[in-house]
Formats: C-alpha cells, structure tokens, sequence
C-alpha cells in the first residue's frame, strides 16, 4: 500500500493531532486539580488527627492527676483513722469506697 500526500489528509490529521493534545492536556489539568484537592485533605485530616491526639493526651493527663490526688486524699484520710472504715463519717467512708473503685484500675 502506497501513501500518497494530500493536502486535505495532513490537515485533519493535524487537527485530530490538536484536539487530541488539547484533551490530555484539559485531562492532565483535572489530574493535577484532583491530586491538590486529595493533598490538602489529607494535610487537613492529618492536622485534625494531630490535634485529637494531643486532646486525647491531655485529658489522661489531666484523669492521671486528679486519680494521683484523689489516691493520696484515700491515703491520708486511712492513714489518720488506722481502723478502717468503721471509725470514719459514712460520707467519708463512701468517699473512700469510691475512691477506691474508680482509681483502682487508673494505672
């Protein structure tokens, strides 16, 4: 088979050659578009993460604390009343029981 040149070929090819460059480069544009969107997502979700970490640290830290001071208050008030509960208020002596319960597994 022998190609012959006409004028009228080369120019639609040229042309299906243009509109074909002009559509990977709209595609390529969407690509790049869609690939910055994902990013700052991403960027975004790992900030919101960081932060919620942090949030979750603080507030162990702050449950730790108030566990620390709560244990010692315990501590204090059983070493002053050397005989158990019997000898404290039953509001003290409830104090204590809670105390107890809810700080026994906080370490």
């Amino acid at each position: 088979m022998v190609f012959e040149y006409s004028p009228g070929v080369k120019r639609s090819n040229v042309y299906l050659l243009e509109q074909a460059l002009a559509a990977a480069r709209t595609a390529l544009f969407r690509a790049q578009k869609d690939t910055e969107d994902a990013f700052m997502r991403y960027t975004s979700c790992l900030d919101l993460d960081r932060q919620a970490r942090l949030a979750v640290l603080s507030a162990e830290k702050r449950r730790d604390d108030i566990s620390r001071e709560l244990i010692y208050l315990v501590n204090n008030i059983l070493t002053q009343h050397p005989s158990g509960y019997s000898s404290l208020s039953k509001s003290t002596a409830e104090f204590v029981y809670v105390t107890q319960s809810v700080c026994f597994g906080c370490f």
